[in-house]
Order: C-alpha cells, then structure tokens, then sequence
C-alpha cells in the first residue's frame, strides 16, 4: 500500500501530491531513530527566470580542479588528439605510454614496447597511471592503523553479492570483488587487477597484476578471468545463470585466449570502443570478477551466504537492508597508491535512506562518513573544493564536504509512445492522449525553466542536461544549449493540440544512490507546469522494483519485449557511463537491457556505433541519435546531478574520482588517530 505525502507548496500555492511505497515508511537505520527526512527550500521569489539558458563550460578531464565554491565552473576549451582510425592500439602499462602494433601471442605480447596510454579511444587526453597527483595526500596526524570506520549510505543497489548473476548493481561489491581498472583521483585509468592492458579492433590484451591472489591465497590466472567472461556470457547455465548483461556479451565477446597464466586476450567479434568502460571497471562498475574455483565448489547459494573475492575486504556480517561488515584483509596484494590494503580494520557501511537519519549520524560522529548529503544542508556545508583540494579536510571544524559531479542524470520519459510497441499490454487509444501529439511533448518541456531548477531547488548542485551523454563521457556535445523556457508558447501549443485548459497526469520515479534530488526537481517542476494548466501527481516506488518494471526485459523474454507498467511519465535515471555507446546499446536499442526508447533509425544508428573504433566516426553517429530522439521528443532531459559526501572532522582526506556513479574507494580514507 502507498502513502500520501503532501508536497511544499510550489510558488504560486499549488501543492503536488506525492505518493512514497509502504505509507511512506523508508528501510534501514533511519526508521529507528524517528526522524523525518529532509526536505530542500524550493520557494524563493526568483525561482522563475525567464529566457534561453546556456550551461557553463565545464570540463572533467584528467587534472581538473574545480576553481572556489563553482561546480560547474568556466574553462577553456582543451585540445583535441589526433583522430585515430579503426588500426589504431591503444594500450597502457604502469610507467610509460607508447602506441604499439597488435599482437596476440605471447612471444608478440611480451616483446612489444608496451605501451602506457591510460585511456580508451575518444578520451580528451591520456595519462600514464603512475602520473596521478598526489594520489594519498600527506595528511598530519594519521594512524598506520585504526580500529573500525563508520559509512552511512543511502542505498547500496541490490543485496546480492556474486558478481555472476545479480539482477542489479551492489556497490558494496567493490570491497571484495575486482575491477579489472580503476579511476585516481584525477579521473585517470589505472591499474587494478591488470598492469597493463591494450585496445585494438580485434580485442583487448592484459597483463594481470604477479601478486594477485584470491581471498584464499590461490593465484588469480588468466583462466580465471577466462572462465568469468564465459560464465557471465552464459556459457556454464544452468548451472550458472548468465548475467544480466549477457546479450552484450555474446554480441560482442568472440572468445578469451590464455597466452599464459598471468597474460590473456579477449577476442571481439568486432571494434568494442568501450571496451575499457564497459567490461573494465572505468567507468559504471557493471562488471567484477570472482573466484572460479569458489563458484564451482559451493554455487551461487554458497557464495551468498559467503562471498570470497580478491579485493582488500573480507566480508564479515550481513544483514539485508540493515548494514555490512567488513574486516580488513591482511594479505591484500594491491601496492599503489590507488589501490592497497585499508589503513581501517573493520569497515562497517549501514544503510540509511532517511536523509535527516543519514546526517544525524555522521553529526553524532556515530558514522565518519554519510552519502549523499541533501543539497539544502550541503549548501551550508564546508566544501574541500572551495578551499582548493577536493576530497581532503578544510580543517573548518565539524563536518565537511566532497562533491562527486556528473554521477547521475534523468530524463522524463513518454512511456505509452514506447509501450504501444514492446509492451505486451499495449496501452489503449484514449490511453496515448495526451502525449501522443508532439506540440503537448513540447509544449511540457517549454513550461520548465531547467536552470532555475538546478540553481534554486537544487542549490546549483546540479545542472540542466543539455545532452543524454554525460559531461566529460565519449559522445557529449559542450556546445549544446539547454531548452529555452518559454511558458506563453507552450500554451499556444497546448491550446492548438486541442488542451486550452491543460490536462492532469501522472508521474512515477524511484530513488537511487546516483541519483539525489528527483523529488525536488518534480516538485519544482509541478509548479512550472502548472502555471501553464498541466496538474500533475508524483508517485515514488520502491527503486529496485521500479527499475525492474519500468526499463528491464520482460522476466524469460530475450530481449524486445518489455513491461513498462508504470504509466504514462516515468523518471528513468541514469548512472555515469563514460562512453555514451554504452548508454545507446542499454537504452536506444529494441534490444537493450534498459530502455528508454528506440525506433528503427536508433537501432541503425546503434549498429553504426558497433562497426568502428574511429573517433569521428563514432561521435557523428552519437549525436545523430541523439538528434533523431530529441526530434521526435520521447523524452525531455531533466538534470545531470551531483552526489555529496559529507565527513566527519575525524577523516583527514578520501581521495576518490571525481566523477563516480557511487561511492568508490573506501580503502583510501585516512582518519585521525
């Protein structure tokens, strides 16, 4: 049963009627200390600016610092490389960087100048991984050791644990299971289980790191990364189900070769230019790699009940939307600044969904750090940007802040226009009006002033998307303006679709850690879209369930056939995908594993992207899909957010990418003694 939560009134009086799953009781530890969430002040009386609005220049690239209090701060324009064409190898080792020829055998492999390009086709500029700036911050007072570290999160995805047949994202995965790659500080690549790596049209080569081993101290080898890309792809079902990305994964993945133990090649059956994003743990962490032998031993039901990794956690206690316990590994292999044993023993993360609940006890110190502060309390927060080093204490006294930009975006999807083609109920006549007329599509993304939103109801944390692509990723266009705010002409467009006095509707969304602050944004825009006659009721779901239904594949189909049950509007989010490729085949795609929308000339388009490793090529067919959908307005894009992560004054630095779909790198938190 749903309860019913009066909004803030909007500017002009009105109130939007919210719904929240379970009578608007939230999960987790917030529940218990009977406080009640916080909401953001959304009335100031300059809410309404008019006029067409253009966002800042932002740029994310590798060595970027946000300059004072600024999030999307003025910069010039970088360079571009050189366009590369489809011969091009891009490769990576630890301490140097060269282009090299492909080679596949080992003999090849071993004696070609290895090269040190930390970076995947279309990436600004690339970075040798052992160039990070100050990848651990000299901090005084810190402690070779502590005893335990307390995180508050707001959610952690799903609560299951194996890396082979989840049906969503758990970011506590990353203690104990592995990344092939990682992000520094900087946003360059870096090692993680691999030391050098390249990316040719044919496949990508690796070298995995000599010290790697398993939680029980077995060698990781390249077998084992072999028998992870076949499990996942489905090759071992029934026994192990295939992951749920495995369509991607017989579309693309040919075969793993095994060169030798430490040394392997994934051949592809065609140019993968995202490979390093997708499969390498750059960017959206959607692929980690466990212990075969383990799987074999005790089964997916075993491994939940124990999960065995390599990553520097061992996992002590589990309670499913309660808390995680998690207790140093003393013999973690990992030896770079980025990647290395915990300087904590025990890391105790607890889930907390209520904001006022979350901040409570990182106030309280009874957590050192809390995810996503609620941008009304951020706003008066000491920021490390502000005092020029992100992610390292301001010493203000008391609580402080990171910001982690670009982690999320959403769009308002039209789902009937969608539904009356994949859905096996498909919506009748009367039930695609409003929305089957384009002038009312327009006309609603018009009434909204996206700036005003982002700089008032969400205290300029966030910024109005001007592309589906994510500021800094593979395909986004800086140059794109945002939609102009132009209330009288959507009106008249209302008035000639034959809807002079507007019409209600409904809007369904859920919460999810990338993600904060959709509730504001609607209820802001509820007010918008009233002045202009559209009424609108919001309506939260449960945000694993709400995923599930409103973008996934129909349960036992194989891809087309989707159940789009939350209608007509939904808010489908977005974590940071570092190649807009990625997004195209989840979402633009018929058979995608989490769609948006497609037609025939976004599946063409898609197969363009599927056919090159050229640069030119690829960012011309991205933003010809992009194009066509903007066109045909399926969608209108709401806001590209950020994720606020407050600490106590005991940590001393957390050094982290600065663009993230979650919280990452636990390990390198440095808390006083």
């Amino acid at each position: 049963m749903s309860g019913t939560d009066l909004g803030r009134p909007g500017i002009d009086g009105s109130v939007a009627v919210l719904h929240r799953p379970g009578g608007g009781r939230r999960g987790g530890l917030g529940r218990h200390l009977g406080v009640h969430p916080v909401r953001s002040q959304l009335r100031p009386p300059d809410l309404r600016r008019r006029g067409h609005h253009l966002v800042d220049d932002f740029d994310p690239r590798p060595g970027y610092q946000p300059a004072g209090d600024g999030l999307y701060p003025r910069r010039r324009s970088v360079a571009r490389p050189p366009r590369r064409d489809e011969k091009t190898v891009i490769s990576a080792k630890e301490d140097d960087m060269a282009h090299h020829g492909r080679g596949q055998t080992r003999r090849q492999f071993l004696t070609q100048a290895a090269g040190a390009a930390a970076g995947v086709l279309g990436m600004a500029n690339m970075v040798s991984a052992g160039a990070s700036a100050d990848p651990q911050p000299t901090v005084g007072g810190a402690a070779a050791t502590v005893d335990k570290l307390t995180v508050a999160v707001d959610s952690w995805g799903w609560d299951t644990f194996n890396t082979l047949q989840s049906a969503g994202p758990n970011f506590l995965q990353d203690s104990i299971s592995l990344l092939l790659l990682l992000r520094d500080e900087n946003h360059s690549i870096v090692s993680g289980l691999l030391t050098e790596w390249s990316l040719s049209a044919e496949g990508f080569t690796a070298t995995i790191h000599p010290k790697a081993t398993w939680q029980d101290g077995r060698p990781i080898t390249a077998e084992d990364i072999k028998w992870n890309f076949e499990a996942m792809r489905g090759d071992h079902a029934p026994t192990f189900k295939a992951h749920r990305t495995a369509a991607r994964f017989r579309e693309q993945i040919d075969a793993v070769q095994v060169i030798d133990s430490k040394h392997f090649f994934v051949k592809t059956k065609r140019p993968v230019p995202e490979f390093l994003a997708f499969y390498g743990g750059i960017g959206y962490h959607t692929i980690l790699f466990g212990p075969p032998h383990y799987y074999q031993k005790v089964g997916i039901e075993g491994y939940e009940q124990k999960p065995l990794g390599g990553g520097p956690y061992l996992l002590k206690e589990f309670k499913a939307g309660e808390r995680a316990v998690f207790e140093r590994w003393e013999d973690f292999w990992g030896d770079t600044p980025w990647f290395h044993k915990p300087q904590h023993k025990t890391l105790e993360i607890v889930l907390a969904p209520d904001a006022a609940a979350r901040f409570a006890l990182l106030r309280s110190r009874q957590a050192d750090v809390a995810v996503n502060i609620p941008y009304a309390l951020a706003k008066d927060l000491p920021r490390s940007e502000a005092a020029g080093r992100r992610g390292v204490n301001p010493n203000k006294g008391g609580v402080w802040t990171q910001t982690i930009t670009a982690t999320g975006n959403y769009n308002l999807l039209f789902v009937n226009l969608q539904a009356i083609k994949d859905a096996p109920e498909k919506p009748a006549p009367e039930e695609l009006k409003p929305f089957d007329d384009i002038r009312v599509r327009e006309a609603m993304e018009l009434a909204l002033d996206k700036a005003a939103i982002s700089n008032k109801a969400h205290f300029g944390f966030t910024q109005p998307m001007t592309s589906f692509w994510f500021t800094g990723s593979v395909g986004h266009r800086r140059e794109r303006g945002v939609s102009p705010y132009d209330p009288a002409r959507a009106k008249q467009l209302l008035a000639e679709a034959g809807y002079p006095n507007g019409f209600s509707t409904t809007i369904h969304w859920g919460n999810f850690v990338n993600s904060p602050g959709i509730r504001e944004w609607l209820e802001a825009a509820a007010s918008f879209w009233k002045e202009v006659g559209i009424e609108v009721k919001i309506i939260e779901h449960e945000p694993t369930e709400f995923i599930a239904r409103c973008c996934r594949p129909t349960a036992g189909s194989t891809g087309g056939v989707f159940e789009r049950r939350f209608r007509p509007l939904i808010v489908q989010t977005w974590g940071r995908q570092e190649d807009a490729g990625i997004i195209a085949g989840f979402g633009y795609h018929r058979s995608g594993a989490y769609i948006c929308c497609w037609d025939e000339r976004t599946n063409a388009l898609y197969e363009k992207l599927s056919t090159t490793m050229d640069e030119a090529f690829r960012l011309q067919a991205l933003a010809d899909l992009e194009d066509h959908v903007l066109q045909q307005r399926w969608q209108i894009p709401m806001a590209e957010v950020s994720m606020v992560i407050g600490y106590s004054d005991r940590v001393l630095a957390h050094p982290t990418p600065p663009h993230a779909a979650a919280f990452e790198q636990l390990w390198r938190i440095v808390v006083r003694k």
